[in-house]
């Protein structure tokens, strides 16, 4: 994912690379979290209803 991939090279750059292997099994733990399929059972719908007019004197 180039999101993941652009974090974790900025956080390699940024530690000199000291924390890479942890930077790289991190990244694939966040990829694979992302690439599971999501459950379809029921939309979320969230209804909002207008507010009555003020009246103004």
């Amino acid at each position: 994912m180039k999101a993941t991939d652009a974090a974790a090279s900025g956080v390699d750059r940024a530690t000199g690379g000291r924390y890479h292997e942890r930077i790289e099994e991190v990244t694939a733990k966040v990829e694979a979290s992302l690439d599971r399929p999501r459950p379809t059972d029921t939309p979320t719908v969230v209804v909002v209803e207008p507010e009555e007019p003020k009246s103004t004197p």
